[in-house]
């Protein structure tokens, strides 16, 4: 039994789809306070209503017939120019006309007056497929109504469409990762969101949407999307990215939380007052110093304000074993990076360390 149902109405600019809860009572009509507000002549303010009934959906048109007042030529034995006809097609399912209830069945076209709308029960394909969203969740779902189709002495083509339905449902997420690498989250989230509807256990989905809500700080909500893609992966590798991007989400929420202090020191540092910066970061939590962004200010500020002491170069021992100290901590800052960008910046600066110690020795 489905847990929510789906009506899908077809509108000259689209399709309007709205999800209910299986034990909702729906009511359309024309009144704004509709489930479905419909548009058109002849529609009454309370069409029909749409009500659970023993696990099932049932119909009836709340004003069958619904009579409505039309003016003729010639007048009425009553002298009247005016006469009460039905509403043509008041309901209809499936382009016949009903009176009464009638039990809904998925896919159902119900037709009132000028409206047309689908019934669907809520699975996570159907609702895809009725909403239009993407033209390779449509493809994929057919597909796979194609493979249901087929006997098994068809191993070698159901074979080629499997692999072809699975290569249609990784082409969207592409289409995403390819706007998540233009830092354009929000419009790669909505194609992913797209993708779990039709898809629930896709582990690459669920990784890249946590990632992308971890990016517009929405924290909770990546915390939910990675922890399904960790539970969801058979991927090693796609397991491993889920809990490495999952212990990063606690550092980013505190340094959300501390944005101003960090944003103080990075000024700092631009601005080239190194010893501030050093002590900027120093008044923050610890945990929150062990992060690697911050990590990394803290190795900037205190390797420039070594160099910029006066007499920097007379211990050159000393100036070998700061400086090395300074290069295996951005060794720790390059590993639990999260970030490619920051752990670039981490490895530069590493390797021009390594060729100024090499020149002090």
């Amino acid at each position: 039994m489905p847990e929510r149902y789906v009506l899908v109405l077809e509108e000259q600019e689209g399709k309007a789809v709205r999800s209910f809860p299986q034990t909702a009572a729906i009511e359309l009509g024309s009144s704004p306070a509709s489930a479905i507000p419909l548009k058109g002549t002849g529609i009454p303010p309370k069409h029909a209503r749409i009500a659970a009934d023993d696990g099932k959906a049932r119909l009836a048109g709340l004003q069958t017939p619904f009579l409505r007042p039309i003016k003729i030529n010639e007048a009425t034995p009553s002298g009247s120019n005016w006469k009460l006809i039905p509403l043509e097609g008041s309901v209809e399912i499936n382009g016949t006309a009903i009176s009464g209830e009638w039990f809904l069945q998925n896919g159902d076209v119900v037709t009132l007056g000028e409206n047309r709308i689908t019934f669907f029960e809520e699975t996570s394909r159907q609702t895809c497929l009725a909403s239009g969203y993407d033209g390779f969740s449509r493809a994929s779902f057919h597909l796979e109504k194609a493979l249901d189709g087929l006997p098994d002495s068809e191993q070698d083509f159901l074979r080629k469409l499997a692999e072809l339905e699975e290569a249609l449902e990784n082409a969207t997420i592409s289409t995403a990762v390819e706007r998540m690498n233009k830092e354009d989250f929000k419009n790669a989230e909505n194609i992913l969101q797209r993708v779990r509807q039709c898809y629930p256990n896709n582990a690459h989905a669920l990784l890249n949407l946590g990632i992308c809500q971890a990016k517009l700080e929405r924290f909770k909500e990546a915390e939910t999307a990675l922890t399904e893609a960790e539970r969801c992966a058979t991927d090693n590798q796609v397991r491993e990215a889920a809990r490495n991007f999952k212990r990063q989400l606690a550092g980013a929420m505190q340094q959300k939380q501390h944005r101003a202090v960090i944003q103080k020191a990075m000024s700092e540092l631009n601005e080239e007052r190194y010893w501030d910066a050093f002590g900027t970061i120093h008044t923050l939590p610890v945990d929150v110093q062990n992060e690697p962004p911050v990590k990394f200010l803290e190795i900037v500020a205190r390797v420039k304000m070594m160099l910029a002491a006066p007499g920097a170069g007379g211990d050159r021992a000393g100036l070998r074993t700061y400086l090395a100290k300074a290069v295996s901590d951005l060794d720790d800052v390059i590993r639990r990076a999260g970030d490619p960008g920051l752990a670039g910046q981490a490895r530069s600066m590493k390797q021009q360390l390594q060729g100024l110690i090499s020149q002090i020795s």
